[in-house]
């Protein structure tokens, strides 16, 4: 996927949902702000409440991994009877709009990335065949780091 030439092919976040991810039990939701006057989304809070690992389910959402830890045991909150957690990702990249939703199931410890793209009028989704393509040439995994920054 090239963006158009003459398109602006910028990345902008929209959504991000959470249901039973690390501590989070349950459903959560952050919308980000995508006016271009006031584009700038601030998540503030005490330390050891959620906001790095708020991060870390976008980049697990995209790329199926969190750096910050390895064991998949504690994707899923241990507060839950559910043993299946879901990160979905609502984004643009240009004039396209996706949403990412990977979810990982604690029985197989296996997880799934499904990538759609969000048709503007319909709202209908079109599934993309190759989601980890996709994303890797939107944003490659090897980058996300220095946009994707985890630190203090």
């Amino acid at each position: 996927m090239m963006p158009n030439s003459n398109s602006k092919s910028e990345l902008w976040f929209t959504r991000l949902e959470l249901e039973n991810w690390r501590q989070y039990l349950g459903k959560h939701q952050i919308d980000f702000s995508t006016d271009a006057e006031k584009h700038l989304t601030v998540v503030h809070a005490e330390n050891s409440v959620g906001k790095t690992t708020m991060l870390n389910a976008i980049k697990w959402c995209l790329y199926g991994k969190v750096p910050e830890f390895d064991n998949k045991k504690i994707l899923v909150t241990d507060r839950s009877d559910k043993k299946i957690c879901k990160v979905r990702l609502n984004f643009k990249y240009g004039q396209v709009e996706y949403t990412a939703l990977r979810v990982y199931e604690q029985k197989y410890q296996t997880s799934k990335l499904n990538l759609a793209k969000i048709d503007k009028n319909s709202r209908s989704q079109k599934p993309e065949s190759n989601p980890d393509a996709v994303i890797n040439n939107i944003l490659p995994s090897e980058l996300s780091n220095y946009f994707l920054f985890a630190g203090e």
